[in-house]
């Protein structure tokens, strides 16, 4: 036999199904193109050089992006090889062996594979530039001209994908070489018998969904809200399934049962064919009602974060520098007023030196142990010492003289968080009795279960020095005290940026100030890595929205395709009885439209709900702008269902030109 019998068998079988091939093998190249071009940046040595966090994710992108092929080209493999059955049957009828057929399925892998990685391939690379000069402009980076080619992007993209239609090749063999004649040449008249509508299944998913709701609604903690918005949208996702596969067979039972809706001819075959298949028409709809929830929270998530960037910069970094300097051990000496005093002026000649001058000085000075709260009194020995007792100055040396003091000679001012304090004075061990002015109970920004008592002292190195004569020499020696100096420069935090830490603690070694560490950055350096944080998480996330918006709506193309195929018949048999095609185009309509916007309505009351406890966790990144957040989700919202609306007009119509015998391409 001709070697190219088989593969122009192939192309001839690709060709008569184009209807179905076309979407896949041009869905395939754009999951490889998205692919080599997240690829290509994260290995762009002159990209990630602009952010330290660029690269980890841009890997987090690339990785999604495969997994998430994966699975949606088996998905998609599965309804070519339900139509391609009965064709199969006709060759084994014909005598054709298994064998032989089993070549056929594996060329035509082949060829949309090649297809597919070529395709992807090369629009990746002409693209690629593109999308570097996007990111780039997203956070300001450097631009370099000319045309680069990853070969280690090229040769990984193209390896994931032959492996992933390798794997797709060998479940279509098994699934189709299996199967006798009889069951190939009747498979596309198999239908699913409507089923009864589960109440179980039906009241567990309202269950779980309720449940899911309750806690994206009630979880206002930030930190607890990012751990547990994980485990809702595991049941988001369970319990949107379990609704949509028996819910959609109540709603047709219920149609059914409505005798002035169902007894009419738009209404009554649509109705009819959804209940003869709804197990599989409830499943395709629920992912597609997640793929478009994983688009919404995505895009308004990262677009928000991404605008938000500045409001984030100027919470966290509300100076142009910031300075912490470290005291280790017992020295009262290194952190009292008159070392901190020369540390300061020093500091202030460094600036100066790199052109700007220290304005708007801030300090704050703190030490953290550990403790017993013994009814008013704050114990440092003995056992149970399970209370992180924080201790600091109302004097916080911003200025060379010291600032005033904004507390009472012998009073204190505490704040707690998870534990009580009810006393009007406090009393430190070996120490001063304090009384107390002001108490307040703060909600822990994480969920550490820890007991934190802070109490802001009016003189903190007599209260260190009291506290150091009752530890014990080891607890003594851990002691670390924190001097931060914030302030302006000036220049806009660009005199900071210029300052090199490492240079500056040898310097003020040889000079004879005492103290064992220094961490200092500027708001330039923060704005620059949060720039670059925030485009790469905007970019990565229009890259992930594209390929679930891919996903929905060929979820949506191929159910129109493969049940217009199925109705087909129907559907002429209806026409022979007097059914007109503007009969068969309402009832066209009044299908797609009672069940193809669930999903639309479903995503969008997922991200109602889901809308507090992002917002919650936005709060980690440092914005509190709802607002903001609100009007991103609004539009965001808005413009994907126009988007919705296209497909629904595109799956529509590829199922009316099938049914009524039009010609497309």
């Amino acid at each position: 036999m001709n070697f190219m019998f088989y593969p122009k068998l192939a192309l001839d079988g690709i060709r008569k199904n184009r209807r179905l091939y076309i979407p896949y093998v041009i869905t395939g190249a754009c999951m490889v193109m998205m692919h080599y071009i997240v690829s290509y940046l994260s290995d762009a040595q002159y990209v990630t050089e602009q952010s330290r966090s660029l690269t980890s994710v841009l890997n987090f992108g690339e990785t999604v992006i495969a997994v998430f092929s994966l699975i949606f080209l088996f998905y998609s493999g599965s309804f070519l090889m339900r139509r391609r059955k009965k064709e199969f049957g006709l060759y084994s009828v014909l005598g054709m062996s298994r064998k032989n057929i089993a070549r056929v399925i594996l060329w035509e892998s082949l060829i949309a594979c090649a297809f597919s990685v070529a395709a992807g391939l090369a629009a990746g690379i002409a693209l690629s530039k593109f999308a570097e000069l996007a990111l780039l402009d997203l956070f300001g980076g450097k631009v370099e001209f000319g045309l680069f080619v990853s070969p280690d992007a090229v040769l990984w993209t193209a390896l994931k994908f032959f492996l992933i239609f390798a794997a797709i090749c060998a479940v279509n063999l098994l699934r189709t070489v299996r199967l006798d004649t009889v069951t190939l040449m009747k498979s596309e008249k198999t239908g699913e018998k409507a089923p009864k509508g589960n109440f179980v299944f039906g009241a567990a998913g309202v269950l779980i969904l309720a449940a899911a709701y309750w806690i994206a609604s009630t979880v206002s903690d930030p930190a607890n809200a990012f751990m547990m918005f994980f485990i809702a949208v595991l049941m988001v996702i369970t319990a949107t399934y379990l609704i949509m596969i028996s819910g959609s067979v109540a709603l047709c039972g219920a149609l059914k049962r409505n005798k002035r809706y169902y007894y009419k001819k738009k209404h009554f075959i649509s109705v009819s064919q959804m209940a003869y298949r709804m197990k599989r028409n409830g499943a395709g709809l629920a992912s597609v009602c997640i793929l478009s929830t994983c688009v919404l929270v995505t895009i308004s998530t990262t677009f928000c974060l991404y605008k938000g960037t500045d409001d984030m910069i100027a919470a966290e970094c509300p100076t142009d520098v910031s300075a912490t300097f470290y005291f280790y051990g017992t020295k009262p000496e290194a952190y009292g007023k008159n070392n901190i005093s020369a540390i300061r002026d020093f500091l202030a000649e460094e600036v100066s030196k790199a052109g700007g001058k220290i304005e708007n000085g801030s300090g704050s000075i703190n030490v953290t142990v550990y403790g017993k709260i013994d009814g008013d009194k704050i114990v440092f020995t003995g056992e149970n010492r399970d209370t992180r007792i924080v201790v600091s100055s109302s004097n916080g040396y911003g200025s060379p003289a010291g600032a005033a003091e904004d507390t009472p000679e012998n009073a204190v001012k505490i704040l707690t968080e998870n534990c009580g304090f009810g006393y009007d004075t406090l009393t430190f061990e070996g120490g001063k009795t304090y009384s107390v002015v002001s108490c307040f109970e703060a909600e822990p920004f994480e969920p550490t279960g820890i007991s934190t008592l802070t109490v802001v002292v009016p003189d903190f190195e007599d209260t260190l020095k009291d506290m150091i004569r009752v530890m014990s020499p080891e607890d003594a020696e851990t002691l670390t005290v924190l001097w931060r100096f914030d302030f302006d420069t000036g220049g806009g935090g660009s005199s900071g940026a210029e300052i090199s830490w490492g240079d500056l603690r040898k310097t003020a070694r040889q000079r004879g100030l005492d103290f064992s560490g220094i961490y200092g950055r500027s708001r330039d350096e923060v704005r620059k890595d949060r720039y670059g944080v925030m485009s790469s998480i905007l970019f990565t996330g229009v890259i992930l929205s594209i390929v679930f918006a891919f996903a929905a709506v060929l979820i949506m193309y191929y159910k129109q395709i493969c049940e217009g195929y199925e109705d087909k018949s129907r559907f002429d048999l209806m026409m022979k009885v007097g059914m007109t095609k503007r009969d068969i185009k309402k009832s066209i309509n009044s299908q797609l439209l009672t069940v193809f916007f669930l999903p639309l309505a479903g995503a969008g009351m997922h991200l109602f709900f889901a809308f507090p406890m992002i917002k919650n966790i936005m709060k980690l990144a440092y914005l509190n702008n709802t607002a903001l957040f609100a009007i991103t989700t609004l539009v965001t919202f808005a413009v994907f269902a126009l988007l919705y609306a296209a497909a629904y007009k595109l799956t529509s119509g590829a199922y009316y030109a099938i049914v009524s015998d039009e010609k497309t391409a």
